[in-house]
This record gives C-alpha cells, sequence and structure tokens, in this order.
C-alpha cells in the first residue's frame, strides 16, 4: 500500500484539478515565485499526500540543476576545505511547522523509552530507517532545495539510511568517521570533482544553541593523510556548530565528528545519508525503499534515489527534465 493521503492542499482540492492544470500551476510555480527563491534553493511546498508529491517531484524535475544551478566556486572550496557547508531555510517555515508536529508524537514515544534509562546511559533515542515508519518525513528525502548539492557530490546517488533523534542532557555521539585514507578509493576524494561514498544531511528540526548538541567537528579531517589516533585527544581542534530551526547540514562522513548535549533543551534532528547506486543500504536489505519506490511518481527523483542497489549496472534512469508545455 503506498503511503496514506492525508489531505490535498488548495491547489491540488480544488475543483477540476487534473494532470495538466497541475503541471501548469507547477510551471506558474517555476517561472514566478521559485523562481526569486535565491536563484538556486529552490523548494516547494510539502504536503504529506502522494499527489502533492508529485508536484513536489515535477518541480524539483523543472529545477533539476544544470552547471548554472550546481554549487557556487565559494561553496565548492569552503565544501572541499572543511568538510561542511549549512544552509539555512531548507525548510520552510510552514513546513517545518507540520513536521514538528508529527514529530512531537515520536518525541512523545521517546520520551518514554528515555523514562526506562538510567543516568549512567547514552541520553538519546533514536528511530532509525524512519521513513518507511513516518510517511511525513518522505518526500524530504529529495529536497529541491538540496537536490544540486547531492548531485554534485554524489556519483549517481541513491538514499542510503534515514533516521530520527532526540538528545536530551547528556546525549551523546562519540567521535569517529568513515575517513581511510589508506584505502584511497573508500573515502572522499576529488578526481575533477567532489566524490563521496557517504553524504550525510543533518535537518535541525529546533534551533540547536551552543551547547545544545550541535554536530563538533574536526574541520578538513576528511581529507587527511594520516589516521586520527585513538588515544590522542583531539578536543582542542572540534568546532561546534549551531543551527537553526529549518537549516541543514551537509557533511562528509569522512569527517571526524561527535556531539554533546549539556543543554536542558531537547536536541532533535532528522538525517538522511546518501551515497553512489552501488553501495548497499545501511538499514535492512535491498528491497527496503521499495513501497516508497513504487508510489512515487515516474521520471521523478524520489523514485530514483529510492531505487535498489545493483552493483555498477544502473536500476532506474536518473531523472532529466521534462520539456515545458508551450503556452
Amino acid at each position: 500500500m503506498c503511503r496514506k493521503d492525508v489531505g490535498l492542499d488548495a491547489l491540488l482540492a480544488a475543483p477540476g484539478a487534473t494532470d495538466g492544470n497541475i503541471e501548469d500551476e507547477v510551471k506558474r510555480l517555476v517561472e514566478g515565485p521559485l523562481a526569486e527563491i535565491g536563484g538556486r534553493g529552490h523548494t516547494a511546498p510539502m504536503v504529506n499526500n502522494i499527489m502533492a508529491a508529485r508536484v513536489i517531484d515535477m518541480a524539483a524535475a523543472f529545477l533539476e540543476p544544470d552547471p548554472e544551478n550546481a554549487m557556487t566556486p565559494e561553496e565548492l572550496y569552503r565544501y572541499d576545505i572543511h568538510g561542511y557547508l549549512l544552509l539555512n531555510n531548507a525548510i520552510p517555515p510552514g513546513d517545518l511547522a507540520r513536521l514538528n508536529e508529527v514529530i512531537d508524537g515520536w518525541e512523545d514515544r521517546a520520551r518514554g523509552e528515555m523514562s526506562n534509562k538510567t543516568r549512567q546511559e547514552n541520553q538519546e533515542v533514536r528511530y532509525d530507517d524512519i521513513i518507511n515508519d513516518e510517511p511525513a518525513l518522505v518526500d524530504l528525502a529529495a529536497n529541491p532545495m538540496v537536490l544540486p548539492y547531492i548531485l554534485e557530490m554524489v556519483e549517481k546517488p541513491r538514499l542510503k539510511s534515514t533516521w530520527i533523534a532526540f538528545k536530551w542532557r547528556g546525549g551523546r555521539t562519540d567521535l569517529h568517521s568513515n575517513h581511510t585514507p589508506s584505502v584511497t578509493h573508500n573515502f572522499y576524494h576529488f578526481n575533477g570533482q567532489i566524490r563521496h561514498n557517504l553524504l550525510n544531511l543533518m535537518y535541525a528540526m529546533k534551533d540547536i544553541e551552543p551547547g545544545g548538541g550541535g554536530l563538533s567537528v574536526i574541520p578538513g579531517s576528511h581529507r587527511s593523510n594520516f589516521p586520527r589516533q585513538r588515544e590522542d585527544d583531539v578536543a582542542d581542534m572540534l568546532v561546534e556548530l549551531t543551527m537553526a530551526a529549518g537549516d541543514v547540514l551537509l557533511f562528509s562522513h569522512d569527517m571526524a565528528h561527535c556531539s554533546l548535549n549539556e543543554s536542558d533543551a531537547v536536541r532533535r534532528t532528522v538525517m538522511y545519508t546518501y551515497c553512489p547506486g552501488v553501495i548497499a543500504n545501511s538499514f535492512g536489505g535491498d528491497t527496503l525503499y521499495d513501497e516508497i519506490f513504487e508510489c512515487a511518481p515516474e521520471g521523478g527523483w524520489l523514485k530514483y534515489l529510492t531505487r535498489q542497489p545493483n552493483g555498477f549496472r544502473e536500476t532506474y534512469p536518473q531523472p532529466t527534465p521534462p520539456t515545458l508545455p508551450v503556452p
């Protein structure tokens, strides 16, 4: 069964709405209001129903990044040097409010699980593979705001894993990374273009203030030529990153990173990770996203990103921009 239809927005609920006039409306949005949102960080209303998801995918396809709409030279330089890039307002305020209403229920569930933990345990509750359990978070996997960045830095990208995490005071993630400088094909590298085996996107659903569990990173460690010694205290090298609600942090999993919440606020984040199409899913087998794939609109980015891995043979064609109807 496909994702539950939880109600159409005003556009789709309008009498006489058809595929044709939906497409006309998407064209109007692309040429009008969306074209004014910063030139590159395009987005469309995210509402949780199948027809609205189609509008989003159509808009994303119309706004398919080309060389003029890809990452800027400034962004490429900063990301390559630091290993991360913060994008503000990646989730529009209205969509953020709707998503947080849904996530409130997950936090209530997590708080119940936290009540069974001792103070010596990690004060965090995390739900893996969240998009197969929470339909409201599916469309964010193909957020048009971040698609140009994913396509720029991951070859033939595919969604690898998702999770939602709640960190109370004392909640932590220990310092780690995927960086293996002795295996040059298995980490962040540059071969005329930035390439990742694992690109992470962390969405802040609430503000993350200093001490509030923001990601602490060792900038540039994704490019290190020497492995970090486990006994080495690198606290002096860590930089804590704060975020505003709705921001997304793109970072290489090869960059050393960790987090610790030392505040009374609950850190609420949603994570999406992307890998080349040849790499397997983190949770479950190759069929992990099959239901989402089957329900996603043909030719859209959500369908492409949730295709099955299959070695070096592609299982679904990468979308191309459709031809806009002639007025």
